[in-house]
């Protein structure tokens, strides 16, 4: 590692940062359900989080904090501000310090906690809110013996449906390792990693992760870390390059190759640098991202009324059906609405065959907790049929209307019965 690198990460990430108006995510941000990576109460790191209402109503959610393993209060809580679950007003921007029991409903012990938080909007009973929000959290880091020197990072909220799952292999960039201040002396430079997973969707109860670090060039430092994951938990790796056995440093641009076992189920990981100096601590934050994610594109509202070829969407009075696709990000809120001449019924079918219907022209809110599908994120079929009160005179041409958190996939025909 060149001292020509190193100097001036120390610096930036050293110098007096003041604080930047709080504000939660932009509209790339926006979902029903957000996971906040990193919140942290210790000795050192407090935090606030600030939740955005971009709906045009009011949207209430339930709030969830998850533990890291080792920390005085592990695992899943559902935290009730209030007694109960929090409203966020119309365009509002709600602050909360989750160590108030009162207002964020948490139950924490600090210092020594630090884990992730997830916002989860509940559906709204009309089928048209949806809740789209967004979060991020403040983290203020203060050295005790340098109180005039702060850092204050940032960690946005990430839509649940955007996070990619088992089957893809997840990269952290830009690690780096040295514990004993050979560039810099009277630094030290370390790096911990994070893993967590969500609902259990697949039935599996569980996961195998396993972290490769590798150089600049691909090749592989040290050995592989093996770690175990339960629905809603979160591990954390300390000193991930002292994990792997990798040779005393410096290393710099490593990367970190999250790999799981399992069926499908959202992951996410991170990993956090730390600089310690005589001029006090820094943390830099590297989320883990899939370079091929399998996701298609999302529109979290959308209208369609023929596929790309321009095949306008329409039903003879002969066909039994017209079916279409659209790829849905668990967990979510989503309906479907379908628009015609004719009186017509939309009915959501799950990928395991698992029907959503009204018998009317809407679908009932899908994609839930709690329902009988909690499958990966999937292709789920939109089923349009003749209604028992239709005239069926002649084709008719309709269209499809599709709300959701997360978003979803173009209603293309999947087949022609």
């Amino acid at each position: 590692m060149s001292r020509r690198y190193l100097i001036p990460l120390a610096l930036a990430a050293l110098a007096a940062v003041s604080a930047a108006p709080a504000r939660a995510g932009g509209a790339e941000d926006v979902g029903s359900q957000i996971v906040i990576p990193l919140v942290a109460y210790t000795n050192m790191l407090t935090t606030r989080v600030f939740i955005h209402n971009h709906d045009a109503t009011a949207v209430v959610v339930q709030l969830r904090y998850v533990g890291e393993a080792s920390t005085n209060t592990p695992g899943m809580q559902i935290c009730t501000p209030g007694g109960t679950s929090l409203t966020l007003p119309l365009g509002a921007v709600v602050e909360l310090d989750l160590t108030d029991p009162v207002a964020s409903g948490c139950k924490l012990s600090p210092p020594g906690e630090q884990g992730m938080f997830v916002i989860l909007a509940q559906p709204a009973k009309n089928g048209l809110v949806v809740g789209r929000i967004s979060a991020r959290a403040r983290i203020d880091v203060t050295n005790p013996s340098t109180p005039s020197r702060r850092q204050v990072q940032y960690v946005d909220g990430i839509p649940l449906g955007q996070l990619d799952t088992t089957e893809n292999v997840h990269v952290a960039s830009g690690l780096a390792w040295d514990p004993a201040g050979a560039v810099l002396p009277g630094t030290k430079l370390t790096t911990d990693c994070f893993a967590a997973a969500f609902w259990d969707g697949s039935g599996a109860g569980g996961m195998i992760g396993s972290l490769r670090l590798e150089d600049y060039y691909g090749g592989q430092l040290g050995h592989d870390v093996k770690f175990a994951l339960k629905p809603f938990q979160i591990v954390r790796l300390a000193d991930v390059f002292s994990l792997a056995g990798v040779p005393p440093g410096p290393f710099r641009d490593v990367h970190g190759e999250f790999s799981f076992t399992g069926f499908g189920d959202e992951v996410l990981a991170f990993c956090r640098t730390t600089l310690v100096s005589p001029q006090g601590r820094s943390f830099g934050l590297q989320v883990a991202q899939v370079a091929e994610p399998t996701e298609e594109s999302r529109r979290r509202e959308f209208f369609a009324d023929s596929t790309p070829g321009a095949r306008k969407f329409s039903i003879a009075p002969t066909a039994t059906r017209e079916l279409h696709g659209i790829f849905v990000r668990h967990p979510d809120i989503a309906v479907c609405f379908v628009n015609s001449t004719d009186d017509l019924v939309i009915t959501a079918v799950a990928p395991d065959g698992t029907k959503f219907t009204n018998t009317s022209t809407k679908t009932p809110d899908f994609g839930l907790l709690g329902q009988s599908f909690q499958g990966p994120s999937d292709l789920w079929g939109l089923e349009i049929t003749w209604a028992t009160t239709a005239a069926k005179t002649a084709t008719v041409d309709y269209q499809i209307f599709c709300f959701s958190g997360n978003g979803t996939s173009l209603a293309d025909v999947l087949a022609d019965p």
